[in-house]
């Protein structure tokens, strides 16, 4: 019966009518993603375990990032110390695991914030209570989080890596680099190896926008705002999917897939050519987005990746520890 209506019904006509249906369907769909996010994003004073865990992590990623800086400043984070202390507290209060890694972390990095300022008798008591914290928190040897130090041999041994677990488990974001420019030649063979990432049906949306001129590098992460204390990297790349290379409404996501399948790789492949990177977020409200398609002439139908710094190591340099999760604890088998 359905085939028969179909057939009945003018060509021009049932066109029409699939543009109508997919319309309706894209509301649907962009409504439903819109109630998850909203419902289940991390909320600041969540009470909800997951939702704890997910600003422990953040809270404490930014604090080791600051304690890995080159240029060092003695008193750093002072909103956010009392925010991830308080987190602590809230998980420990509320009788979650003690013994869970993201906790721990969270506490170890805390604590190595800690240490570094007594060892140099900077008074942290506006922030913090130190004493509360060691004595009810704190465990013996707990070097979780934190910094690590790194030399550039490390770094220059990944380019002969024959064993690429060897070379994703050595990769390391670095911020800080030698004050000399990026061979260029580099850059496009990482970026020809990274072309070989997957992408849906092959459709290859992805562009990358090389930025060697250092006044506009500036004026890019003047606006990005995410990397404020360190010097200027000698290069910036910026990678965009093209929404035009999609084909229905149901691949809206996949913009977001096929772009961060494609940087992965491009990181993995900069530091095989020898070059350090860190990935840096394009996560803007509309004036900042507005500004920075202005700037790099982003056309409308891109949708922001990632930014991506790069430039040559230096011979010894801090990064953050950057504690990963166990298998077992991101890992269902069903």
């Amino acid at each position: 019966m359905r085939n028969k209506i179909k057939k009945s019904i003018p060509r021009p006509i049932l066109e029409k009518l699939k543009i109508i249906r997919n319309y309706g369907r894209s509301i649907s769909l962009f409504r439903k993603d819109k109630q998850r996010f909203l419902r289940y994003f991390s909320k600041t004073n969540t009470h909800e375990e997951e939702q704890l865990k997910a600003r422990l992590l953040f809270f404490s990623h930014s604090i080791e990032k600051g304690l890995s800086r080159e240029n060092f400043r003695y008193g750093f984070g002072q909103t956010v110390i009392p925010e991830l202390y308080e987190l602590i507290q809230i998980y420990h209060e509320l009788g979650y695991d003690q013994e869970d890694e993201t906790y721990l972390n969270a506490v170890s990095v805390l604590d190595e914030y800690i240490k570094i300022h007594e060892e140099k008798h900077y008074d942290l008591s506006n922030r913090i209570n130190a004493s509360e914290f060691k004595r009810i928190y704190c465990r013996d040897k707990l070097e979780i989080g934190g910094v690590k130090a790194v030399s550039r041999v490390t770094s220059d041994e990944n380019q002969t890596k024959n064993n690429f677990k060897e070379l994703a488990l050595n990769r390391n974001s670095v911020r800080d680099y030698q004050d000399t420019a990026v061979d260029l030649e580099k850059i496009n063979e990482a970026i020809q190896i990274a072309t070989k990432s997957p992408s849906v049906c092959n459709r290859q949306s992805t562009r990358v926008r090389v930025i060697h001129n250092r006044s506009l590098i500036k004026e890019v992460l003047d606006i990005q705002g995410g990397f404020k204390g360190y010097s200027l990297p000698p290069c910036l790349l910026l990678i965009t999917t093209d929404t035009r290379y999609f084909i229905d409404v149901t691949e809206r996501n996949q913009v977001y897939v096929d772009g961060g399948l494609f940087a992965m790789s491009l990181l993995y492949a900069l530091e095989y050519e020898g070059l350090a990177a860190c990935a840096l977020n394009t996560m803007f409200d509309p004036k900042r987005e507005h500004a920075t398609r202005k700037l790099l002439g982003v056309n409308e139908s891109e949708n922001l990746i990632m930014y991506v710094t790069v430039g040559n190591f230096k011979d010894e340099y801090k990064v953050p520890k950057s504690h990963r999760l166990s298998v077992e604890q991101i890992v269902k088998y069903l």
